[in-house]
């Protein structure tokens, strides 16, 4: 029989050597798949929030984004107003292109005897009768023709991408431009926008829009992409954000950096009047965003806040007290033409830079004979006399023609802003011509001075005889 040993129980066993080379590898194999697995999240996401084709399993991953369950009968409302507007709203189909070549499509609808126009633009991943189904009978009573359109890389519309605001502010000018020119009358126009619609709206006060813009409806509206993005991230999907990666995949998707656009920015600089609108349970885009966009607009403001309201559905908790805030609101500005905005520090310096530049290129040339103070020089002077009528005219037309060319570039750059260049052209043609005229008196004068010089170098020539 074996004998027990009890220092095989007392006495530590030895431990096991571990490869700490092994280990190093391991470590460095779980890093990389961590990030490989970030990688592949984050591209999905980008996916999930610019691409118009949605990912296969987007369904619940946009309720985990959006952080939001709506109850079966709010769904179905919606659904059913949404219907009602594309069925019995008689809207007429539009068709515009953008500033970048892309078709765009909106849903116009008169009403009988219209006061304004309301420039309607729809959220993320959503659509135009939805977003603004409960509320469309009210505008339509309450004689608003509306322009409901569809954003950028969203159902009828062109473009592969979305860029929360940032693109589509552009396409917001473009209908304010339609607008314009196809519906008779001078009636003042409001843009009005819900979520991603809301920022797009708020943006595009950043623009040089027409005087008819009166003013700007803005329900739950988020403060920047960047913003919108680190809240979502974050506080939805409790994910790290990395600023500089979305960022930086934002401008190889759309071709600008998110980083420069800000809605409390540009409404530090607005002149339009605003009216917000928010849920104070919205845990898409929270409440406090819309209270910096109020704190932030230095133009006249309005605050509706309704308690107890998800994301987008302000109205639809409160419909009467909605109503009333809203209309009090076109009460006060139809009949208010809005202040030119701010113009940033940015484009100030552009402006003056640009200045600079046509004051250069306009400055007519002096003549070239400084110095020439003895009589051999006026002599020569007098001998090139006759060239230098040719040489004014020239001069002359040269400088027309750079003012012509400015005429032509002022038009470009008011019928951009929305704005009639009749006014811009007249005035640099009227330039163009004070520029040749003046040319010309120099040149007669020069030529004058010419021929007394002549006469006067023949007389004293006799009396020297």
């Amino acid at each position: 029989m074996k004998e027990f040993d009890l220092r095989q129980v007392f006495e530590p066993k030895k431990k096991s050597r571990v490869n700490p080379y092994l280990v190093g590898s391991l470590v460095t194999v779980a890093i990389a798949a961590l990030g490989a697995a970030y990688a592949a999240m984050v591209k999905f996401l980008m996916n999930v929030a610019f691409s118009r084709e949605e990912p296969k399993p987007v369904t619940r991953v946009k309720r985990m984004i959006s952080a939001s369950e709506k109850h079966h009968d709010v769904v179905l409302d919606l659904e059913t107003a949404a219907k009602k507007l594309e069925e019995e709203g008689g809207c007429e189909e539009i068709k515009i292109t953008s500033r970048d070549g892309i078709d765009l499509v909106a849903h116009y609808r008169r009403c009988p005897s219209p006061k304004r126009i309301i420039i309607a633009m729809h959220g993320w991943r959503a659509s135009w009768s939805r977003d603004f189904g409960t509320v469309a009978d009210e505008w339509y009573e309450g004689g608003c023709d509306v322009v409901y359109c569809e954003q950028r890389g969203q159902n009828n519309s062109g473009g592969e991408n979305m860029s929360f605001g940032i693109l589509e502010r552009e396409d917001c000018l473009e209908w304010v431009r339609w607008a314009i020119g196809s519906i008779p009358g001078e009636l003042p126009i409001y843009l009005a926008g819900v979520s991603m619609g809301a920022s797009t709206v708020l943006m595009a006060t950043g623009l040089d829009l027409p005087d008819r813009v009166h003013g700007v409806l803005a329900d739950c509206g988020f403060t920047s992409p960047d913003a919108i993005w680190k809240h979502v991230m974050q506080d939805n999907l409790h994910m790290f954000y990395d600023s500089a990666l979305y960022k930086q995949l934002c401008k190889q998707r759309i071709g600008v950096d998110p980083g420069e656009y800000s809605t409390t920015d540009i409404l530090s600089r607005n002149n339009i009047p605003v009216f917000f609108a928010h849920g104070t349970d919205d845990s898409f885009v929270p409440v406090s965003m819309t209270y910096e966009n109020y704190k932030a607009c230095r133009a006249p403001k309005r605050l509706f806040i309704v308690p107890g309201a998800e994301h987008g559905l302000s109205h639809y908790v409160d419909p009467e007290g909605y109503h009333r805030a809203l209309f009090d609101f076109f009460a006060e500005f139809d009949g208010v033409t809005p202040q030119p905005r701010i113009k940033s520090p940015a484009e100030i310096a552009a402006a003056e830079a640009e200045e600079k530049a046509a004051a250069a290129a306009a400055a007519t040339p002096e003549d070239g004979t400084a110095g020439a103070d003895d009589a051999g020089a006026e002599h020569a002077g007098a001998e090139t006399a006759p060239e230098e009528p040719e040489s004014m005219a020239e001069d002359a037309g040269n400088e027309a023609g750079k003012t012509a060319e400015k005429a032509v570039e002022a038009d470009e750059t008011e019928e951009k802003a929305g704005r009639k260049p009749v006014e811009s052209a007249k005035k640099a043609g009227n330039e163009a011509g004070n520029t040749a005229e003046k040319a010309g008196t120099t040149a007669g004068e020069k030529v004058s001075g010419a021929a007394d010089a002549s006469a006067a170098e023949k007389k004293a020539g006799q009396k020297k005889q």
